[in-house]
């Protein structure tokens, strides 16, 4: 009640020295009672109700806000400034209303004086009061906030505050100036775009307000740098960001509305000046919202957000080719796990039982596929876990290297941190115990899109797809809006990546197979997780390799597999074995888009790089791993490291792809070389081109 009686009578206290100071102003204008009085009482009662209403939303009323003489001064200042504004903009928007910009700034700055010295007077006769009152609420809501000021700040005084105040301030720094720049840019590109949605825009617009919207930037700038809008680092919450900008900018349009109306500016396009601010305003907002969520991903997936655009995976060093023909060319084929687990002689008590009669009843085709992988007879029931969740905790609440079984029905594609849920399910598993998962394919996925809408729609949907869902979890600037839309479910997984992740995560892979357009994978727990900091996720990765006199370089290409390929090597080999050319026959870690790229040999593009630093001629022998030059003679390793390695090898000149031509053609290149140096290269070069362009030599 006594609330309601203070906010009454302050306001009539408002409402008299407003009119008051209409009176007074009016008085010193000529023609007072002629024309002053008659045509500004309307408009005055508007100003008087803008006024009391501002006040009231601004709390002005409120004795919170009169702890001190300067909170008192600001309270005024910022209520009085707004209602200011809003007159302004009023009038700005309005241009047909004629009022006096005299009586309206005068009656202001009249009512804001008057207003300081009541409110002055009021503060220094309850001055104590007020402190006692102010001193007990900070107390409370540090003991509440176990809030603790250091103890060589005394907060009691002004200076004590002051000093507090430093310590909190924030420093300039790089970060800091390329956001200001960053602004600057979004506020010209905000003004452009409105400028183009006017006519004559370049021989109009432009010209006329490139002098007025320099003003408005800087002014745009000063503010918002003071106003602290651009410390983002301090603001904990999204919603604290977005009151910030709002507030700033509030402020800058209201500050840009007078200025307009005290220099009379009517002539400028309310829609351009206006315009530009409100789209400034929404970028900003959309950027606040993006760095917000990508900060907040940082924070949780520190080893994920930091990974590059480049791959400098440990498990790249391990060639994906050989010399040796006769390695690994007998025909795959699985053999039944035995983990052989001490169980009990009661077939019952195994997990066998458990899975035919509760688990898997209904689906006869997993479970056949689960028990001619493992021999399940051999898993005891009790240190076995079946689920189907997403939930980390239903995994985290049993014991390390305790269970021998564990199988998780729901799809892998919907786990928000698939490796560190891979790395969970390792630490609980004992050595040599058995996983079963399922996912989603890349190949299945495209599969329903196509099934689901006719080829003209299913095409651009599939390459929306490919930007949302595979693109953007790659670039640093929208891994966190990317995870906090999607909260990690439906995730695009390709076969190669969900086999690649489990064994970076220390599993070895028993059999892997399609069942109902789900891949079903069963591996075991061979070690702990892989402790390779930067595995294949970029475009680009190198590889390490001997140059010239035997010294390591990195060799750059465009990575055409899917990610974590590099860690299914030994896999693929033992499955598929080699070709004829020295490579995996049928491999499926190779993307569609990749094989394009193989195919027009822009894979290799990159290595121009090396050719600027100096590192690759541009024709020469194949830069090789030291694992694969182990199996070249001795002496035409000696011979290869005379010449620096080439981005293009000779084996494409000379049209000799197989692997048993790979020695032959260099040591064909090696003897010309020897011979004619400089002319061997441009002879190589034309050959390595003229066989590309007419197709006589394809990549692999």
């Amino acid at each position: 009640m006594k609330r309601k009686i203070r906010y009454l009578v302050s306001s009539l206290i408002n409402f008299v020295i407003v009119m008051g100071s209409f009176l007074v102003v009016a008085w010193l204008r000529p023609a007072t009672v002629n024309y002053v009085l008659p045509h500004y009482w309307k408009p005055v009662l508007l100003y008087s109700l803008i006024w009391i209403v501002v006040s009231a939303l601004g709390g002005k009323y409120s004795s919170r806000y009169r702890s001190s003489f300067r909170k008192v001064f600001s309270t005024l200042f910022f209520s009085d400034f707004f209602v200011l504004a809003i007159i302004s903009i009023i009038m700005v928007v309005f241009t047909k209303i004629g009022l006096s910009r005299i009586i309206i700034f005068g009656t202001t700055v009249l009512a804001f004086l008057i207003e300081l010295i009541l409110y002055g007077i009021h503060w220094r006769i309850t001055k104590k009061k007020i402190a006692t009152i102010a001193v007990q609420k900070v107390s409370k809501k540090n003991i509440i906030q176990d809030v603790t000021l250091p103890d060589e700040i005394d907060t009691d005084t002004d200076e004590g505050l002051n000093q507090l105040r430093q310590q909190k301030k924030p420093k300039i720094t790089y970060n800091l100036i390329q956001l200001i720049i960053l602004d600057l840019i979004l506020f010209i590109a905000a003004f452009l775009f409105v400028t183009w949605l006017k006519d004559a825009t370049r021989r109009v617009v432009i010209p006329t307000y490139w002098q007025p919207m320099v003003i408005c930037s800087v002014i745009w700038l000063f503010i918002s740098f003071f106003s602290e809008k651009y410390f983002l680092k301090q603001r904990k919450k999204i919603s604290t960001m977005f009151s910030v900008i709002l507030m700033t900018n509030l402020i800058i349009i209201s500050f840009i509305a007078i200025l307009v109306l005290a220099v009379k500016a009517f002539h400028y396009s309310r829609l351009v000046v206006f315009g530009t601010m409100v789209v400034t305003t929404v970028l900003e907002m959309f950027l606040a919202w993006v760095y917000f969520f990508t900060s907040e991903f940082q924070k949780t997936n520190p080893e994920y957000a930091k990974s590059s655009l480049v791959t400098d995976s440990d498990a790249l060093e391990e060639d994906a080719e050989t010399l040796l023909q006769d390695e690994h060319r007998t025909a795959w084929k699985p053999m039944r796990y035995d983990p052989k687990f001490a169980s009990s002689e009661k077939l019952e008590d195994s997990i066998l039982m458990r899975l035919m009669n509760k688990y898997l009843k209904d689906d006869e085709q997993l479970f056949e596929f689960i028990n001619d992988s493992v021999a399940l007879e051999n898993v005891h029931k009790d240190n076995s876990q079946v689920l189907n969740t997403t939930t980390l905790y239903n995994i985290e609440i049993e014991d390390d290297d305790s269970l021998e079984f564990f199988l998780n029905l729901h799809r892998v594609n919907d786990m928000r941190r698939l490796n560190k849920y891979f790395i969970k399910v390792n630490s609980k598993l004992k050595e040599g115990a058995i996983f079963i998962g399922v996912g989603m394919t890349l190949k299945e996925r495209r599969r329903k899109i196509r099934e689901r809408f006719p080829r003209m729609i299913a095409m651009p949907i599939l390459a929306l797809d490919f930007i949302l869902n595979r693109v953007f979890p790659k670039l640093t600037f929208f891994k966190g809006i990317y995870f906090a839309c999607t909260k990690g479910s439906n995730r695009p997984l390709s076969k190669c990546e969900i086999l690649g992740r489990l064994n970076y995560c220390g599993f070895e892979i028993i059999d892997e197979r399609e069942i109902d357009n789900l891949l079903y994978f069963v591996v075991k727990k061979v070690s702990k997780p892989s402790r390779d900091t930067n595995p294949s996720y970029g475009p680009l990765f190198r590889m390490k390799r001997r140059g010239k006199h035997g010294k390591f370089i990195y060799v750059y290409k465009f990575r055409t597999m899917h990610p974590y390929s590099e860690y299914l090597q030994h896999y693929m080999v033992e499955r598929y074995g080699y070709g004829d050319k020295g490579k995996i026959d049928d491999d499926f870690r190779v993307t569609e888009w990749g094989r394009i790229i193989r195919k027009l040999w822009l894979d290799e593009l990159p290595q121009l790089l090396n050719w600027f630093k100096g590192d690759l001629a541009l024709v020469g022998v194949r830069p090789l791993s030291e694992r694969f030059l182990k199996e070249y003679p001795e002496e035409l390793r000696e011979e290869r490291f005379k010449y620096k390695p080439g981005c293009i090898p000779p084996y494409v000149a000379l049209r000799m792809q197989r692997v048993e031509d790979y020695l032959i053609s260099e040591k064909i290149y090696l003897q010309d070389k020897r011979k004619h140096p400089f002319f061997t290269d441009i002879k190589y070069f034309f050959w390595a081109v003229y066989n590309i362009l007419t197709n006589r030599i394809r990549s692999e």
